[in-house]
């Protein structure tokens, strides 16, 4: 199974639900890896691993917008942003 690593990093956003968010500040918070072909539930699963969200978050507490390289991990319900990942380089792994 081929896998990618990818930075996690933890978004500081001002707004609300109403009217947007828009990300303030940003902080480089660990790595995971995730399987080519992930789904929501996989990133919650890393990030349960490395300690960043309580192991009973699932795939279906979160939703996702990216791309092939970089992702933000929103709130499902607020669509609130939390994290954003981003692809890791083979050669900066």
């Amino acid at each position: 199974m081929n896998k990618q690593i990818w930075q996690v990093w933890s978004l500081d956003v001002w707004g609300n639900g109403d009217e947007g968010y828009e990300v303030n500040d940003r902080r480089r918070v660990g790595k995971i890896e995730l399987p080519i072909d992930f789904t929501n539930h996989d990133i919650a699963t890393a990030l349960s691993h490395v300690g960043l969200v309580s192991p009973r978050v699932t795939g279906n507490d979160i939703d996702t917008d990216g791309d092939d390289t970089i992702i933000f991990v929103n709130h499902a319900i607020l669509n609130y942003p939390i994290f954003q990942l981003e692809v890791i380089e083979e050669n900066e792994i």
